[in-house]
């Protein structure tokens, strides 16, 4: 008698929560629409932490922007926007 038991079989998803390296990152930016020096290494980060589901105040303090304000400023251009739009 042959059963089906969902149960035994497991599925082992991993998800990285580990911000990718600056050399991947830049193998994506051609699909971006960017340059590889489009972005700094400060808007790369802040980038990969708001897409990672961070606020942006919250990843610009990660990322070691000065204030809240300049990181909603910095989300906001053309650039980094792209990019945003990318990953999410």
């Amino acid at each position: 008698m042959l059963e089906n038991n969902l149960n035994d079989v497991k599925v082992e998803e991993k998800i990285s929560t580990e911000p990718m390296s600056h050399t991947e990152f830049q193998s994506f930016m051609p699909y971006m629409g960017l340059n590889i020096n489009d972005l700094t290494i400060q808007q790369e980060k802040l980038v990969q932490l708001v897409a990672s589901g961070m606020s942006v105040a919250a990843a610009g303090r990660a990322a070691g922007y000065a204030s809240p304000q300049t990181a909603r400023e910095a989300a906001k251009r053309p650039a980094v926007a792209k990019a945003l739009e990318f990953l999410r």
